[in-house]
């Protein structure tokens, strides 16, 4: 089982950050293991009144598109100093970024010890600054990374050699040629405005007054309808996740599964009634590994292999 101890490592260790898929069941295993169990990741089919009649409060919303230059000339705003928003320094960091820019600017939110220490330390600095902890916040890269596959890391090794016109290829060469990147912004109400927050622009950009604080989707809905136009008809791969309230019973939220209590066997109980565990837990699954592993022992026992 070495592939498999080595594989765990090469996550655990990995300094950078990899890239995850916009599925709710990875989002939400990455919110319980970093301890908010209050907050509940869904997928957005249609922007109507449906999601602004939902019963539980949304918190904000992540868009996901492949990413494209904004218009310089739309007008940013300082960040206030009571809107938490932090720059994107790291590569694939997006995802969790765009979920720290909604969780630390939701006063119903409940954060686990790590996050609140993080949100505090950094609640004085400016968003480059924000960005830079983030960069360096292990606790989460951690989590971030465990849905990692063994090729994305190796392929960030090499980006990384690349994009230091390494090889003979200059940086502008290799941006040039690098496949669509897909990029996540987050959508919150805050200090009675709403705002966009994308962790690649140097501020905020104030979408609107939050008049009616439970109708705020009102405001954010035509911005992201808007985003949505710039691209072509055939332009297919949008997504919108809404952070909500979770409904899960309050034994479960005393007694929450976490990465470091892998043996609690009432968090492993609790985890296996949530119809997203299984999903999130075969994406974790390195199973190049395991077929390498299995592959081998038939081969030692002179079974045929790939029959």
């Amino acid at each position: 089982m070495e592939d498999l101890k080595d594989y765990q490592t090469l996550r655990h260790e990995h300094p950078g950050w990899c890239t995850i898929e916009s599925e709710p069941a990875i989002f939400n295993d990455i919110l319980r293991n970093a301890g908010v169990m209050n907050v509940r990741v869904k997928e957005v089919y249609s922007l109507d009144e449906e999601i602004v009649n939902d019963p539980r409060p949304i918190h904000g919303l992540i868009f996901l598109s492949r990413w494209r230059e904004d218009d310089s000339k739309e007008m940013e705003t300082n960040c206030p100093d009571a809107v938490w928003f932090a720059n994107q320094i790291s590569d694939n960091s997006c995802a969790s970024l765009a979920m720290l820019n909604i969780l630390f600017n939701s006063e119903s939110v409940v954060l686990g010890e790590e996050l609140a220490e993080f949100k505090s330390f950094t609640g004085l600095l400016t968003p480059p600054l924000r960005g830079l902890c983030l960069q360096n916040f292990e606790f989460l890269r951690r989590i971030h990374n465990s849905f990692a596959r063994r090729s994305e890391i190796m392929q960030n090794n090499l980006d990384a050699i690349k994009a230091c016109g390494i090889n003979g290829k200059s940086t502008e060469e290799y941006s040039a040629s690098s496949e669509p990147t897909y990029h996540f912004i987050a959508y919150v109400p805050a200090c009675g405005y709403v705002w966009e927050l994308d962790g690649l622009r140097r501020w905020p950009v104030n979408i609107g007054e939050n008049t009616c604080p439970d109708r705020w989707l009102l405001t954010a809905m035509p911005r992201i309808q808007h985003r949505i136009s710039r691209y072509s008809e055939s332009e297919l791969m949008f997504t919108l996740l809404a952070l909500t309230n979770s409904t899960l019973t309050p034994r479960a939220i005393l007694s929450p599964p976490t990465i470091h209590h892998q043996n609690d066997t009432h968090g492993i109980k609790w985890l296996r009634g949530d119809p997203e565990f299984a999903y999130a837990t075969r994406v974790k699954h390195p199973y190049a590994a395991f077929m390498r592993r299995y592959v081998q022992i038939l081969a030692d026992k002179g079974l045929p292999v790939g029959v």
